[in-house]
């Protein structure tokens, strides 16, 4: 069976695909309480849109036109690769991105959205059967003490171009759960393989009803591609292919994005791969533009997209990977930075690859701690000498560790 593209930019999901979307949106996900007297609790995906829904539709100051599965599930859910069907041994997406189209008046409409989103996880956290602490009555609950415990990050944006907030939900298994209420956003998506929205609402409504899917009975679910070209989006994510239009209006640019595509298997479809390379790295250093903040961002995105690097071998491989992809990007196509605003940039990143790998190094072979911690402190020396001497970039052999982590 073929998904049915309907319009240039629509298509609608086969079976098999409309079965992966139910295991994206009824497979429990944990979210992990950020406070001792509130306990860890699991929600399924599909059980909070429903709550906030109703919770919505009851409010006046905003109308919802639909709900939307995006970024990596939703890539994961139109995706023909046989190692991402039911069963398979990878799971090739890290965040479920909901996306809730509004029509928002004003920017006061937030407040009144944010708690509707709150009441509504309360609401997801009590029909599933549990019970929270210190909330009051059932008629009263606290969305404040809510916020605290089980929201990892809050974000508000309202300008000329961009009306939306986001909800994120603290989750330290590497399984972002995001609430995006969105008004009007000029950029909805990075890169072609991320630029897929699954419309939800016909598999919510059917499931009011039954319960079964079978290939005789199962609900018509479209997917609106935001690239535009249905068959060259699903070209690009089925052949690992990474496009994108106009990097510089991304946030960011896309660099670590790009990266990361690049560790998991993608390449660059077609043009001129160094000059999106340049575009993405002269916007990225717009936004960042100290080696500080540089530092925080990639931290920010390792703890994002890389979780539990610390504790299991091939996230760390994968990071590790991802840093030294990086780092080669950042030294060939940065030419918006003179040589020495770019090499204490590229000292940063090394450093963030180092702190990755020693651990695990040192702890498969404890009897070379000693001369691991000595390879390095020469590497280090030699750079420093390297650069003084010369005003260059790192040389090759400082950028390779002894026993670098392989790419997972």
């Amino acid at each position: 069976m073929t998904s049915t593209v309907s319009s240039e930019s629509h298509f609608t999901l086969d079976y098999k695909k409309v079965l992966k979307l139910g295991q994206v949106l009824e497979k429990p996900v944990p979210i992990h309480s950020s406070r001792e007297d509130f306990p860890d609790v699991s929600v399924k995906p599909i059980d909070l849109v429903r709550a906030i829904e109703e919770r919505i539709l009851k409010a006046d100051e905003v109308f919802l036109h639909d709900v939307r599965l995006n970024g990596s599930a939703a890539t994961w859910v139109v995706d023909d690769d046989p190692r991402t069907t039911i069963g398979g041994r990878d799971r090739l997406y890290n965040d479920i991105d909901l996306i809730f189209r509004l029509d928002i008046p004003c920017e006061y409409n937030f407040d009144g959205i944010l708690q509707a989103a709150l009441f509504g996880f309360l609401d997801a956290i009590r029909s599933s059967g549990e019970t929270l602490p210190g909330l009051g009555g059932a008629d009263t609950p606290n969305p404040y003490k809510l916020q605290e415990a089980y929201v990892r990050k809050l974000v508000r944006v309202w300008s000329s171009s961009d009306h939306w907030c986001l909800i994120s939900f603290h989750n330290l298994k590497g399984l972002d759960l995001e609430l995006k209420f969105v008004g009007l956003c000029h950029r909805p998506y990075e890169f072609s393989v991320d630029s897929f929205q699954v419309i939800i609402d016909s598999y919510l409504a059917l499931k009011k009803v039954s319960q079964a899917n079978s290939p005789y009975l199962f609900p018509t679910v479209d997917v609106e591609t935001m690239w535009g070209d249905v068959d060259e989006a699903l070209r690009h994510v089925n052949e690992r292919w990474i496009a994108t239009r106009n990097p510089e209006s991304i946030r960011g640019g896309g660099l670590l994005k790009y990266c990361k595509l690049l560790v998991l298997g993608y390449r660059p479809a077609y043009g001129d791969l160094r000059r999106m390379e340049r575009y993405m790295c002269s916007r990225f250093f717009i936004d960042f533009p100290t080696p500080g903040a540089v530092e925080a961002q990639i931290t920010k995105y390792l703890e994002t997209h890389f979780r539990q690097v610390r504790e299991h071998y091939i996230s760390a491989c994968q990071a590790s990977a991802f840093l030294w992809t990086l780092l080669r990007v950042v030294e060939i196509s940065s030419d918006c930075l003179t040589v020495g605003d770019r090499h204490p940039i590229l000292q940063v990143i090394v450093n963030l690859a180092r702190g990755i790998e020693l651990p695990f190094i040192l702890a498969a072979r404890p009897a070379e701690q000693g001369r691991a911690q000595q390879q390095q402190a020469r590497a280090s020396n030699k750079q420093t000498r390297h650069h003084r001497e010369h005003g260059g970039e790192l040389s090759r052999s400082n950028r390779v560790l002894v026993g670098r982590c392989p790419v997972a």
